[in-house]
């Protein structure tokens, strides 16, 4: 069941295009300009941060400048929610318990990505939420079969990924909404030989805090790509006093 929030997206050199909520766009819009003025990374100061209404993610894939990307609407609950980050070209990042698992109009194109029942990422944050930061190691499996099924110049294909999972330190770290404690959740993925090249392995990087939420990651979704980092920059319910 969709829960649409009344939450739209932009990115940027990308223009608001939607048409409804236009007193919404209109904020939206002047805190984009005001934040993208002589710079190439989308900014906004703590005091813009506090007054800004929506749920916001920094994005940044490979060398690309920084884009403030807004919430777009919750599919599902709970930790099998999956979250649209949506641009006004209607370019599309979704995530479940704050992996990326879809892209749209995205090249290459992630579709999917099968197993995520079983993605241990779910299960450590199940056990951050009971016990939070009492341990340096999981009770969860830490290894992981799943395929990604993509799509490249309009040609579709699939990787088997196999994952190994390790938890580090408590580390606190410096976000735009001001410094928290979260524990680093490193993925190694191996991408089978295929159509793409030879077997790669590369990490993502997930930074949980003590309840589990991730507030920052680093991840490759597809091999031989830059990674995508993913920062929060407001989430709104949450209180970070």
């Amino acid at each position: 069941m969709r829960y649409p929030v009344l939450q739209l997206a932009f990115a940027f050199f990308l223009t608001l295009t939607v048409t409804s909520c236009t007193a919404v766009f209109s904020d939206v819009y002047a805190t984009w300009d005001y934040a993208t003025q002589q710079q190439d990374d989308a900014t906004l100061s703590a005091d813009e941060i506090e007054a800004f209404p929506y749920t916001a993610v920094y994005v940044r894939r490979g060398q690309s400048p920084r884009a403030l990307v807004v919430l777009g609407y919750i599919d599902g609950q709970d930790e099998l929610a999956n979250y649209s980050w949506v641009t006004a070209d209607a370019e599309t990042l979704v995530t479940r318990h704050g992996r990326l698992i879809k892209t749209s109009e995205i090249e290459p194109e992630l579709i999917g990505r099968s197993g995520l029942a079983a993605d241990p990422l779910r299960c450590i944050q199940r056990q951050l939420a009971h016990s939070g930061f009492t341990s340096s190691s999981t009770e969860c499996e830490v290894q992981w079969r799943s395929e990604l099924d993509l799509e490249e110049q309009g040609k579709p294909y699939s990787i088997e990924v196999t994952s190994e999972f390790s938890m580090g330190a408590v580390e606190r770290l410096s976000l735009p909404f001001g410094e928290v404690s979260a524990i680093r959740v490193t993925e190694t993925q191996t991408f089978a030989s295929s159509e793409v090249g030879p077997q790669q392995r590369q990490e993502n990087v997930f930074w949980l805090e003590a309840d589990g939420h991730v507030v920052k990651s680093i991840q490759y979704f597809a091999p031989k790509q830059s990674p995508v980092e993913i920062s929060q920059v407001k989430w709104v319910g949450r209180s970070y006093e």
